[in-house]
């Protein structure tokens, strides 16, 4: 159940390619279920797993950054959707074939601030 959605806005987001050609676009801040456990995207890298739907290992081959021009403001500004799906624990949800998780996730398993 979905306990709680918001809506931020970031000026860079992290790109993690997959093997098998899944693409995540998230903040480095993200919660990423890796096979040896979670990770923020941050600490993603070349050597990892993800896990992707149906528990299959998708192994990472590239990571990257965007920081585009705009026009008006000379970065452009990335809007990134913020869930809770429950209000007692954390959990994990699959975004682009991916296992991601949720801010508590975030909050409480990878220890960093809430969006």
């Amino acid at each position: 159940m979905v306990a709680n959605v918001w809506r931020d806005m970031e000026e860079k987001l992290l790109i993690i390619r997959t093997e098998n050609g899944h693409v995540l676009r998230c903040t480095g801040e993200h919660p990423i279920l890796t096979e040896t456990g979670v990770k923020r995207a941050a600490q993603i890298t070349i050597q990892d797993s993800i896990v992707g739907e149906f528990q299959t290992a998708e192994k990472v081959a590239e990571i990257s950054d965007t920081t585009n021009n705009a026009e008006n403001t000379g970065k452009e500004i990335f809007l990134v959707d913020n869930i809770d799906l429950s209000e007692d624990k954390g959990h994990f949800s699959f975004a682009e074939g991916l296992a991601v998780g949720d801010c508590l996730v975030q909050n409480n398993v990878v220890s960093c601030q809430k969006m």
